[in-house]
């Protein structure tokens, strides 16, 4: 048994963890509450909900040069929210756990079938250190644990303000530069874990440095968008 998960045993025996949908005790989100949970289509844009194929439009795959979203939930979702948090900022992993847990089955069923690499949106040294842990990274390695091996391609060169906390035209000027590729030998698909995606401007970045590199399709997965 990993250490991550007896120390995530112990602490539920001493603080027992309630539903953030219902208060129940047992689980971040109970069975009933993740029944009640809408999960998104393939069929809608995560970025600007309009008609689309493998989760973007047109005109948004060609401004982002995303080829392929997989965004199981609406981050409107109250419950969804309430649980990224708790990874986010209170550190909580064993809601990272209910998280991949939750998302697992509607993000492997989406994956595009060709051969293709896994990896996650890097953070800063400062937020490493704070945090403890980068949780795309963890959401990838929990998602994927059975299948493909998860790589760490990119480095986050400097420290930049939460993306969450900007308005659209900063957060196109926060992340210019703000990442490097740490290899040259990289795979023809590649997917891109996060927790969420908003306006895709993150992800944009990621994708431009691998398509200069040669990458044929570049996807984005998270658990939320919007």
């Amino acid at each position: 048994m990993q250490k991550t998960t007896i120390i995530g045993q112990l602490t539920k025996l001493i603080f027992p963890v309630e539903c953030l949908g219902c208060g129940i005790e047992g689980d971040w989100v109970c069975l009933g509450c993740q029944k009640k949970l809408i999960v998104s289509r393939s069929e809608q844009c995560a970025l600007c909900s309009k008609a689309a194929i493998n989760g973007i439009c047109q005109k948004c795959r060609e401004a982002t040069k995303i080829d392929g979203i997989i965004a199981v939930y609406p981050y409107k979702e109250r419950v969804v929210q309430q649980l990224i948090k708790r990874v986010k900022y209170r550190g909580h992993t064993d809601a990272l756990e209910t998280a991949a847990r939750i998302c697992r089955k509607s993000i492997l069923d989406r994956l595009p079938k060709e051969e293709l690499a896994i990896t996650f949106v890097p953070i800063d040294k400062k937020k490493m250190a704070d945090r403890g842990f980068n949780q795309a990274e963890e959401l990838a390695k929990k998602i994927c644990q059975n299948g493909w091996p998860v790589e760490s391609l990119f480095i986050k060169t400097k420290i930049t303000p939460a993306q969450a906390k900007l308005g659209r035209k900063e957060r196109i000027n926060n992340l210019r530069q703000a990442f490097k590729l740490k290899t040259k030998n990289l795979s023809k698909n590649i997917i891109i874990f996060d927790d969420v995606i908003t306006t895709g401007t993150t992800i944009k970045e990621l994708a431009k440095l691998l398509k200069r590199k040669g990458v044929q399709e570049v996807w984005a997965v998270t658990i939320a968008h919007g």
